[in-house]
């Protein structure tokens, strides 16, 4: 068994494969590129737990090779990762959605906090809202559907993650307007966040 040490560090090498092969995906879900720091304990866990059962299979691979090859040349000790694939379900079920589930909490409590209050500023300075900008590309698929099911002030948490903003000139200061514009870019980019909630 590994160290509190080693359980963390090949528990975040966990974290980097899977956001790296989530990247390849032609149907990726930004929420499965949430960073190790933002991950919740559970999910870390996760991971560690992924870590740990690899590393113990790998172990029980290269002693077989070792014991089976010990009189021939040296060569690759794996080439074959297809044992992993069991690894990767194993990954997206302890995953869930709890990503989904905390920025829904953060939102919520944003919108209760915030009630009628008239200052975008006010709003967006939220703890709960700050919270949301900083999960990053993560969060925009979960703010297009927010915004497809009832338009609200998410324009600034999107001009901060994307870095720039698709609002026509004309619709400045039109909720309803503003959230056609990001709906219709994040169509254009291959945003899926009708499925989710």
């Amino acid at each position: 068994m590994m160290d509190r040490t080693d359980r963390e560090h090949f528990g975040k090498i966990v974290r980097e494969a899977w956001i790296k092969w989530a990247g390849t995906q032609p149907n990726l879900k930004l929420s499965w590129l949430l960073p190790w720091d933002l991950l919740p304990e559970g999910d870390k866990e996760a991971d560690r737990q992924i870590a740990e059962a690899v590393i113990t299979e790998y172990d029980k691979h290269l002693m077989t090779i070792l014991e089976t090859k010990k009189d021939e040349p040296a060569k690759p000790v794996l080439d074959d990762f297809s044992f992993l694939d069991h690894f990767n379900k194993s990954y997206w079920a302890l995953v869930g959605s709890s990503i989904e589930q905390q920025f829904n909490e953060w939102a919520r409590t944003w919108r209760n906090e915030m009630g009628p209050v008239s200052s975008v500023s006010k709003m967006c300075d939220h703890p709960a809202y700050r919270n949301i900008v900083q999960m990053g590309p993560t969060a925009l698929p979960l703010i297009f559907h927010s915004l497809a099911l009832f338009p609200n002030h998410w324009f600034l948490a999107l001009l901060e993650i994307v870095g720039h903003s698709p609002i026509l000139p004309e619709h400045r200061g039109k909720i309803d307007e503003m959230a056609q514009d990001w709906l219709k870019w994040a169509d254009e980019h291959g945003y899926d966040y009708g499925k989710l909630g």
